[in-house]
């Protein structure tokens, strides 16, 4: 149940921060979000693998400054890889992408 849920995104967490992987912390994701990236790329094919990396993270609630440090990129460019991304997308500016991507 919902227990299962949250031990499980402890897990993606302390995953991320110790393995270094991507394709480990994908397999974890889609056994909690399944079918996620699929569904994400036949809505956005045209997306990369740091704009699935970055919306992977989005959607299991890191903050910007952990997400900057993941990237190894500073918080200001994070926050401008954030605005591309949403562009990407085609949000509308006072869409919130954290939504759309928990909706998706």
């Amino acid at each position: 149940g919902d227990r299962h849920i949250t031990a499980l995104k402890r897990e993606l967490k302390s995953t991320i921060d110790i393995d270094e992987d991507w394709n480990d912390f994908v397999v974890h994701f889609e056994q909690i979000h399944d079918g996620f990236f699929k569904r994400l790329q036949e809505k956005h094919p045209d997306l990369n693998n740091n704009e699935l990396r970055l919306i992977a993270y989005l959607r299991i609630n890191l903050g910007g400054k952990e997400i900057a440090r993941l990237f190894n990129i500073t918080p200001a460019s994070y926050r401008k890889r954030k605005m591309r991304l949403k562009e990407k997308l085609g949000l509308e500016r006072p869409e919130n992408l954290e939504t759309y991507i928990c909706n998706l």
